[in-house]
Formats: structure tokens, sequence, C-alpha cells
């Protein structure tokens, strides 16, 4: 298998600062949301990558539920 189609195999990866962003909330709440044990994140270091098709599973999961952080 070529590298291209491997790197067209892996899932997109979201900063927490594209979380801020589409779900409009605060520095504070991404980071709060992330280090919660249902939501689809890893850490590297001192970075946190949400893989996009994971959160997009759970964000349709999460729809008409309340999330308490």
């Amino acid at each position: 298998m070529d590298d291209n189609k491997k790197t067209s195999q892996l899932d997109k990866m979201l900063t927490i600062e594209d979380i801020m962003e589409h779900l409009h909330i605060s520095n504070t709440t991404a980071y709060k949301l992330v280090e919660m044990n249902s939501f689809p994140s890893l850490r590297i270091g001192r970075k946190w990558l949400i893989p996009e098709s994971e959160y997009k599973k759970w964000l349709k999961k999460a729809y008409g539920t309340e999330i308490i952080l």
C-alpha cells in the first residue's frame, strides 16, 4: 500500500481550538470536556487530539442530554 493511501485512511484529528470553535465554548470548558472518560480524545505530551469521526459519533449520542462538567 502506498503512503498516500495509508494517510487517506487515517482519521482527521481535531484540536482543542477546533472543539472550542465548533461548540462555542471557552478554553476551560473544552479542557474539562476532553478530560471526560466518555469524550473521544487522546493526549500526546501537552496536546489533546480528537479523532473527527469519533467526535461526530459522540456528538450525535450526546444530543438531547445535559453534560455537566
